[in-house]
Order: C-alpha cells, then sequence, then structure tokens
C-alpha cells in the first residue's frame, strides 16, 4: 500500500540520518586529533627581513628604469632613418634533420625500403601527424605526396607510387614514444633543457640597436614541415620547406 511505502522509506531516512552523524563524529574526532599535533609551518619572515626584501625589490625595480633607453629623448633622424647602428647574430636555424635508427623502417607494399635523407625527413613529417584528422584529408594526401615525390629519387619515384601501400607505423610509433619521454623527464633534465634554451636566447635573442641592447621578437626560423592552414585550405599537406642560410638577407649595418 501507499502507506507501507512512505513508512519504509522513513524508515530508510532514519537510518541515512544516523549514518550520517556517526560520520561526523568520526570527522570531528580526527580533526580534533590532528589539531593536538599540527603540523609545522615554516618560520615567519620578521618585519626587518619584509621590509629589507622590498627594499631590494625597489632598488632593482629602479636599476631596470636607469638601464631603460629612453630613445624618444634622443635626437630624431630625417625621415625614413630608423636606427644608425645595427648589429645581431641573425636568425636561428632549426637543427639538422637525425635520419631514423636502424629499427625504425618505412615499408611499401609490405617491403622494407630504405629512403634517401631528403625523402625521409618528408615522410617523418607525414608520420608524425597518423592520428590527426588531416592525414585523412583527400586534398591534405594528393598535396602531401605531389610535394613528397618531388623530394624523393628517381629510384624511389619509380617504386613509390600510390601512398595508399605506404606503411608510416614504425616512425609513427617513434614519434609517439619520444614525446611520452619528454613529457616524463626528470627535474634535473628539465632544468638542463631549460638552460640551453637560455642559451640560445642569450646568443640569438638580443641586438645592438644604436648601441643600446634590445630584444628581439623573433628571431627563430620556422623548422620544415607540413602546411595545416585554417578549415579547408587547398594547400593543406604542402611541404614548408627547410631554409637555408643562403635563403636569408641580413639587415644590419655595414
Amino acid at each position: 500500500s501507499k502507506s507501507g511505502v512512505r513508512h519504509l522509506g522513513n524508515e530508510e531516512g532514519s537510518e541515512e540520518a544516523q549514518r550520517r552523524k556517526s560520520t561526523k563524529k568520526t570527522e570531528k574526532s580526527l580533526k580534533k586529533e590532528e589539531g593536538e599535533h599540527p603540523v609545522s609551518k615554516k618560520a615567519k619572515r620578521t618585519k626587518e627581513e619584509i621590509e629589507e626584501a622590498r627594499q631590494l625589490k625597489i632598488k632593482k625595480k629602479e636599476e631596470e628604469e636607469q638601464n631603460r633607453w629612453r630613445w624618444w629623448e634622443e635626437e630624431k633622424y630625417e625621415d625614413g632613418v630608423k636606427w644608425k647602428f645595427l648589429e645581431h647574430n641573425g636568425p636561428y636555424f632549426p637543427p639538422e634533420y637525425q635520419p631514423l635508427p636502424d629499427n625504425v623502417n618505412f615499408f611499401y607494399n609490405g617491403e622494407k625500403v630504405k629512403l634517401s635523407l631528403a625523402a625521409e625527413e618528408v615522410a617523418v613529417f607525414f608520420a608524425q601527424m597518423l592520428d590527426h584528422e588531416y592525414t585523412t584529408k583527400m586534398v591534405f594526401r594528393e598535396n602531401f605526396f605531389k610535394d613528397w615525390r618531388k623530394e624523393m629519387t628517381p629510384k624511389e619515384r619509380s617504386l613509390i607510387k600510390d601512398l595508399e601501400m605506404c606503411d608510416f607505423r614504425e616512425i609513427h610509433a617513434m614519434h609517439k614514444a619520444r614525446v611520452e619521454a619528454r613529457k616524463s623527464m626528470s627535474k634535473e633534465e628539465k632544468q638542463a633543457l631549460k638552460e640551453a634554451n637560455q642559451k640560445i636566447v642569450d646568443q640569438y635573442g638580443y641586438c645592438l640597436l644604436d648601441h643600446h641592447k634590445e630584444r628581439i621578437g623573433n628571431f627563430k626560423i620556422e623548422p620544415p614541415g607540413l602546411f595545416r592552414g585554417r578549415g579547408e585550405h587547398p594547400k593543406q599537406g604542402m611541404l614548408k620547406k627547410r631554409i637555408q642560410p643562403e635563403d636569408v638577407i641580413i639587415n644590419c649595418d655595414k
């Protein structure tokens, strides 16, 4: 009956209420015990230490302000002249391509194929994107295969004629393993990598503009890869070639 169901619900509700009360009591007792043995905290800084740190911060800010180049206060050049002295180390080129290890192979029609370095590098670009939807798009695949064949030797072109028969799985697995290795780097390894990157910034990331040291916004040349584009871009999948030193014109003083 309806009354029977309602009665049963009340009984279950009272049991639940008792259970909650006992849980709260247990939590309170645990908190009380923890309160008797408080976790040791860092010693608070004295007023003198706080004031000393504040003064040091102010002094550092003042020094930075003094060293700041007030270019707007110097004499203006004639129209069209923006600087008279510019010195820098040029752009930073991405590292050279490293060949695949002997245990990682590319296969065509089930057969192992040793590619030339230029063709192998472009194959790696495609293999790295295997788990991305780009590699499933017809335009992307057609543009990639067309540009990839341009990087092949005549012998490779005569052999590799169909992208569907290409097997990049071992190269893709190697790429995934390297990504996971970077994620699981130790604190020391991350610090060493950070220091190495900072050395690059120190060498290439600054210039002397009218004898004042200035930060360069972007000094790194984009590494080679496959163009992605946005939406259904007609050039997606095309090869962005490696920039060589002879492709670069540097703007600096005589």
